[in-house]
């Protein structure tokens, strides 16, 4: 993380399939350097989590996010064109307590970028923004 900070990144984005004790460090090494820590579980494409064929456990993919809460991260990725995954990781995050910023990643299909979910993200992505800029 040393490195990403030396080198002028101010945040990364974490997908921590190598398993929650990996998630842990490299968060804790992350805030150490003062960088912004965004983290991620499910993916865009099909196959990913083993109910549609893929290699990941499907729980595995809400402890990402529920993790990554526990260590006081509030800023999640999702994929836009899961609608339904991105009410049931907010809804999961909300019975936490944690406050989060949602961002949808940006490899939306045509068809999806019109619609409810991915018109939320934008939202929040610009609220961050003007937040940032104040």
């Amino acid at each position: 993380m040393y490195i990403c900070k030396e080198a002028g990144i101010d945040a990364i984005i974490l997908f921590p399939q190598a398993g929650p004790e990996t998630e842990r460090a490299w968060i804790e090494y992350a805030l150490e350097e003062n960088l912004g820590v965004i983290v991620g579980g499910l993916m865009t494409h099909p196959k990913y989590v083993r109910s549609e064929g893929g290699f990941l456990a499907d729980e595995a993919i809400m402890e990402m996010y529920l993790n990554a809460a526990d260590q006081g991260i509030t800023d999640f990725v999702v994929p836009g064109n899961k609608p339904d995954e991105i009410m049931r990781i907010r809804k999961a995050l909300e019975q936490k307590g944690i406050s989060s910023n949602i961002l949808c990643s940006r490899i939306c299909s045509t068809r999806w970028r019109n619609n409810q979910s991915c018109k939320s993200c934008r939202k929040q992505l610009a609220r961050n923004r003007r937040k940032r800029n104040l």
